[in-house]
Formats: structure tokens, C-alpha cells, sequence
């Protein structure tokens, strides 16, 4: 009975613990991206010299990081956002789904434009294919007729051309 009570107790000792690591794992992983996504903003702000604005909230609603660190600038960038009109505003804001319907919608209308393309240029190949044909088939008739009436004088070359073939 005794080893059947410590394992039972271990298994809740390994448990707790394992909860508590899954805790702190993703309170590591959570900042981790904080930062991530700060470190992206002031990329961006620098590459694109655009002002780019990060608010992050918690669950809860408390105001946790911002981008910039400045609340003025936050509070300036938010007020030329809170004066645009609704269409402006639809310009501006972009979630994570739009942007990959938005990229999805391009690589469609591109892939189609591609096989458009493609088709056209397989047409032309076989029109190109079809014109070289007809050349090397006046070509071989001409070597053909070459070979049948060797050329003696210009005069016996129309006489027999002329003569029909037996």
C-alpha cells in the first residue's frame, strides 16, 4: 500500500510541476513574441519610414507594451487614425486574414495570366512548328525535283517540267 500512495502522490507532484512549467513556457513564449512583433514594428518604421503604431492589451483589457515606448507619439498616431474616414481607415488597417486572401487573390489572378500566357506561347510554338513543316516540305519537293531533271540547260529543265510524269 505504502509504494501505491508515493507513486500517487508523485504523479500529482509531476503534474503540478508540469503545469507550472507549461505556465512559464508560455509566459516565455509570450514575451518572446512581444518582443518579436516590437522588434518588427521599429523594422518596418525604419525600412518603410512609415509610422507604425503596436498597442498590446491583455486579456483582461490593461494596457501591457506599446510601439513606440513615447505614449504621446502612440496617442498623436492614434488621433491622425481617429480622424480618417471609414474607407481611409479600411485602407490602413489590415488583419492577418485579409492579408493572405489579398495574397492569395494576386497569386490566383497571376497563376491565371501565367496559363494565359503559357497557351499563347504553345500556340505560336505550333503555328512556328506548322510554317517550318511547310519549308522543309517545299524544300524536299525542290531537292526532289532536282534529283528528276538535273539541270542541262535551262531550255531541257521547262521542257521537262512541262512533259507530264509517267
Amino acid at each position: 500500500m505504502d509504494s501505491l500512495t508515493s507513486s500517487s502522490s508523485m504523479t500529482k507532484k509531476n503534474t503540478k510541476l508540469s503545469i507550472r512549467n507549461k505556465t512559464r513556457f508560455k509566459n516565455t513564449n509570450l514575451l518572446l513574441r512581444e518582443k518579436t512583433i516590437l522588434k518588427k514594428a521599429l523594422e518596418l518604421s525604419v525600412l518603410c519610414d512609415n509610422e507604425i503604431c503596436v498597442i498590446h492589451y491583455d486579456r483582461e483589457g490593461n494596457l501591457v507594451n506599446t510601439y513606440p515606448e513615447d505614449q504621446r507619439q502612440v496617442k498623436d498616431i492614434l488621433e491622425r487614425y481617429n480622424s480618417l474616414s471609414d474607407g481611409e481607415k479600411l485602407k490602413k488597417n489590415t488583419n492577418l486574414s485579409q492579408f493572405f486572401n489579398k495574397k492569395l487573390v494576386n497569386e490566383k489572378r497571376r497563376a491565371l495570366t501565367d496559363a494565359d500566357e503559357h497557351t499563347k506561347f504553345t500556340q505560336k510554338v505550333g503555328e512556328f512548328k506548322g510554317s517550318m513543316e511547310d519549308k522543309l516540305q517545299m524544300l524536299k519537293d525542290m531537292v526532289r525535283d532536282l534529283c528528276l531533271f538535273p539541270r542541262s540547260s535551262s531550255s531541257d529543265h521547262n521542257r521537262a517540267r512541262s512533259e507530264p510524269l509517267s
